[in-house]
């Protein structure tokens, strides 16, 4: 689904800053000097350890991610981000986990659905079953694996727009590229799933639509894969493609029995009666007709609906 590094995920390393190290050394300098001459070395130490020990477990001075994780860190003086993946990190006292930042590395987000593409013929159409998913990219490739701080550059593009939006504008780019592909073909063509992907993302990831996807890739570091499950022609284009090919054969059908015996009518009812798709039914009515002042009568015409099934009340004649 994903080239390169066949979905594994490696997990980077933390970048932290100098800046967060050398504050925080000011910061225990400053609390060494004021309490040293008050309480002694002594317990200057023990109440330092103490304070450390009670900074690091409600996260004043150090954060820890759980594994497979990465969260940002909000520096409000600066107005700066950084990003932390799995274990126990240095932090400056006023940097703060930034809500809703934590992200498990290894989920996938999948955009999965049908879509109906036009072909070369307007009045041929397509449903392609489509599915796109997305993953953030923190590994690189086997061959090159991702350093540290682009790992971190692409954890935060890919905070930068929500979830939501980054699917539908993907998925909408993608769709365009099967539509650019279908609308130049014949819809025989158009019924070999694994092919039609193949030709639009050819594997070697040469070509526009390869490119765009890396354009796409490296603008919300993310990673995409592309899977084409299903290409068949809608139902309307199947009807259109079945209609000519009935016709011909309740023609040969009525044909044939004619020659048994049965006259034109007769034949076309029988002929539709075995067509499963056919609207057609057949109803008989025996009439009893009472008209004795009548006596050259030949031709009968019954009123629409007086046998029907509207219910209505009809009147012998």
């Amino acid at each position: 689904m994903f080239e390169g590094n066949n979905g594994e995920i490696e997990i980077p390393t933390t970048i932290t800053p100098g800046a967060v190290w050398k504050w925080n050394i000011i910061l225990l300098s400053v609390i060494v000097l004021v309490l040293l001459p008050l309480l002694g070395l002594l317990w200057a130490i023990i109440l330092i350890g103490l304070g450390l020990a009670g900074a690091v477990t409600f996260g004043l001075i150090a954060v820890e991610i759980v594994d497979f994780h990465g969260a940002l860190l909000f520096n409000p003086l600066d107005k700066t981000r950084r990003v932390i993946f799995p274990g126990l990190h240095l932090k400056l006292p006023w940097e703060s986990l930034e809500e809703g930042s934590q992200e498990s590395l290894r989920r996938i987000v999948s955009s999965t659905g049908l879509e109906n593409l036009p072909t070369n013929d307007p009045a041929e159409n397509m449903q392609v079953h489509l599915t796109v998913h997305k993953r953030l990219n923190v590994s690189g490739t086997k061959d090159k694996p991702m350093k540290p701080e682009d790992a971190a550059v692409n954890f935060i593009r890919f905070h930068s727009i929500a979830v939501e939006s980054l699917t539908t504008i993907v998925r909408k780019e993608i769709v365009k590229m099967f539509s650019e592909h279908y609308a130049n073909r014949e819809m025989e063509k158009l019924l070999d799933a694994k092919a039609i992907q193949d030709t639009v993302f050819p594997v070697a990831g040469e070509g526009a639509n390869n490119a765009k996807i890396k354009e796409m890739e490296t603008r919300w570091g993310v990673l995409i894969g592309v899977v084409l499950d299903a290409s068949n022609a809608d139902e309307a284009t199947k009807q259109m493609k079945r209609t000519p090919a009935r016709a011909e054969g309740l023609t040969t059908a009525i044909n044939t029995l004619k020659t048994s015996g049965l006259n034109a009518e007769q034949a076309r009812g029988a002929a539709l009666s075995l067509d499963e798709t056919a609207d057609y039914s057949e109803k008989k009515y025996r009439l009893e007709i009472d008209a004795p002042d009548l006596k050259n009568l030949t031709h009968v015409s019954i009123m629409p609906g007086a046998f029907g099934d509207d219910k209505k009340k009809g009147g012998k004649k």
